[in-house]
Order: C-alpha cells, then sequence, then structure tokens
C-alpha cells in the first residue's frame, strides 16, 4: 500500500462512474477512493473489484479505498462523483481539514433539490477560495482578436490579483504564430506561477507558439494523438521585385539614414548582410525557445535542441520525451 504522501488524487464517490474514473487515473499514480458503503470498500480492497455497482471489471491495485472521509484530506486533485444531494453534507464534513490549494473536478450532475444549485456553485459555497480559472487559447498567435493576441496577459495579470482563484487551467489549441506575443504571454505567465499553480491541457494541437506560452506550466496534459513541439523558428520575406520590375515595369529610388532603413522592402531582394542579420535574428530566438522551454521541463538545451529544430511529436512522443507530463483520457 502506497503512504499518505502518494496518493494526490481522491475520488469521492464509489458507484459505477466514480470507480471507472477512478481506475482511469490509477493506471498512472495511486488514486484514493472514498465509499460510504463498508461492504463496497471491502470486496473492493480484498476482491479488486467492485460487485455491487461495477462487476465484473477488474480494478488496479492502485486504487486504495476508504470509508473515511478524512482520509481524502491530503490529496492535491479531489475528484467529486457522488449524487448532488449529498454534495454538500460529505464536502461539509472535509472543510476544516482540506488545504486551501486542493483542486476540485466536479464529475457530479444536475441540481441541488431546495437551493437549485449546481454541483460548482455547491463547492464554491462551502470552498470560496477553492476556485479554478479557465483560460482558452484558441487559434493562431497573430494579434488578430478573433484568436490568441497580447490581450491575454491582462486576463492572466486578472486572475492572478483575484484571491478567490486558486489554479489556473490554460486549455491550448494553437498552432503558435507571433514570437513577440507569445513571448509577452508566457512572461506573464511565469509571474502568475509563482503565486498559483498552472495546469495547461491541450487541444488538438499545441506546436511552436502554442508549446512557447505552454512550457512553463507546472503540469501539461495532452491527448495521445496532440500535435505538439515544433519547436523552432522561422521568419518569411516577401520580395516582388521580379513581379515590379520586369512585369509591371516600374523603378524606384531609394533615400534612407541607414543601410538597414528600408528592410524588407518588397521592391528588392535581401541583401546578403541583411540576411546575416535576419538569421541572427532567428537564432537569437531560437536560443530563447528551448531556455524556456529547457527551464519549465528541467531539462539541458542541448537536450530539448535534440528534440526541437522545428520537429513535431504527437502527444504519445512527447510523453516519452518529456515534453509534456502525463496523457489525458478526459478532454475539457
Amino acid at each position: 500500500m502506497a503512504n499518505k504522501k502518494e496518493f494526490k488524487i481522491g475520488v469521492i464517490g464509489a458507484g459505477a462512474w466514480g470507480t471507472a474514473l477512478a481506475n482511469i487515473l490509477s493506471q498512472k499514480q495511486h488514486v484514493r477512493l472514498w465509499a460510504k458503503e463498508k461492504s463496497v470498500c471491502e470486496n473492493i480492497e480484498k476482491h479488486r473489484e467492485n460487485k455491487r455497482f461495477l462487476p465484473k471489471i477488474k480494478l488496479n491495485k492502485q486504487i486504495n479505498c476508504t470509508t473515511e472521509i478524512n482520509n481524502v484530506s491530503e490529496c492535491e486533485i479531489l475528484f467529486l462523483v457522488i449524487p448532488v444531494q449529498y454534495l454538500s453534507g460529505v464536502l461539509s464534513k472535509l472543510k476544516n481539514s482540506l488545504n486551501e490549494k486542493t483542486i476540485f473536478v466536479c464529475c457530479s450532475k444536475g441540481l441541488e433539490m431546495n437551493s437549485l444549485k449546481l454541483p460548482s456553485q455547491i463547492v464554491s459555497s462551502i470552498f470560496p477560495k477553492n476556485k479554478i480559472a479557465i483560460i482558452y487559447a484558441e487559434g493562431g498567435i497573430d494579434g488578430n482578436d478573433a484568436n490568441i493576441h497580447s490581450g491575454y496577459t491582462k486576463t492572466i495579470k486578472k486572475v492572478l490579483e483575484d484571491d478567490d482563484i486558486n489554479a489556473v487551467v490554460l486549455r491550448v489549441n494553437s498552432p503558435g504564430g507571433s514570437a513577440l506575443i507569445s513571448d509577452e504571454i508566457l512572461s506573464q505567465m511565469k509571474l502568475s506561477k509563482k503565486n498559483k499553480p498552472i495546469i495547461v491541457s491541450m487541444g488538438n494541437y499545441a506546436a511552436s507558439g502554442g508549446y512557447y506560452i505552454a512550457c512553463a506550466a507546472d503540469k501539461i496534459l495532452a491527448s495521445p494523438m496532440t500535435i505538439t513541439g515544433s519547436i523552432g523558428v522561422f521568419g518569411l520575406f516577401f520580395t516582388g521585385e521580379e513581379l515590379l520590375t520586369e512585369k509591371m515595369k516600374l523603378h524606384y529610388s531609394n533615400v534612407k539614414t541607414n543601410k538597414f532603413s528600408n528592410l524588407g522592402a518588397i521592391h528588392r531582394s535581401l541583401s546578403n548582410e541583411e540576411r546575416s542579420f535576419i538569421q541572427m535574428s532567428v537564432k537569437n530566438t531560437y536560443n530563447d525557445f528551448i531556455t524556456h522551454v529547457a527551464e519549465g521541463r528541467g531539462m539541458t538545451m542541448k537536450e530539448v535542441d535534440e528534440i526541437g529544430q522545428g520537429r513535431v511529436w504527437t502527444g504519445y512522443d512527447a510523453k516519452l520525451i518529456g515534453l509534456i507530463d502525463c496523457l489525458s483520457l478526459i478532454h475539457i
């Protein structure tokens, strides 16, 4: 049996749904499962089966069942899987023993009969400082208001200053984009991390800038088929020299203050010196990228570079090479 400190995840409720959820969660870590009925708990401990609510399903040995509600008080994350009518009574018994930073995941459904409160509202009324903020970072990082823009830093800052919010979940579903905006968001993430835990949940993809804004999180989750990584930097410059001068017969004269004043002008190709300047900028940005990843993931810059250089990975492979912490079977 695992010692008390190893139970970071607890499930309150040993019905069919609660037992099944505990069985999934226990594939990678120890889980403490609270059951109201003593007979249910005894069957789980002795026979590795919940004969009453989930018969003929073998349960993992990493599930520890208990009928003492205070035994889940040391868990960092509690999944609430009991009928909503009993939720208030059960949580009230835990009010004085739980850590303020305990994270609740409401899996109950429906409304409380007398108060008509949702499960999340019941939790908030008993534990007013145990709220989790979910920030959705969807689309390209390009400054467009419909996508991910620099305004996200204000949202993260607002969450940081709210004393009633205990943790932050950043849902990232982005292929990346602007290095500047990505860096602004990451900087604010690091400031928030000093005071509140940040968990990143990756969607279909969290690549390039999408991974950049995620790499400093306390925990990173992804599905097995999430596309992530793409730790790399590139720049594109459109030149219409042939179109303008040969096709349209347009010609230009330049007056400038220094040799880089009209860098990126479309009427001419880049000079070798300009190419070298841009290449140096790309290299510096890439070094910043792998530095942030190394700091966030507890790796060396060399280790990050070996799995970086623009390569993309599935969530499954990202777990093996250390870019994420765990694979999520449940999507939010």
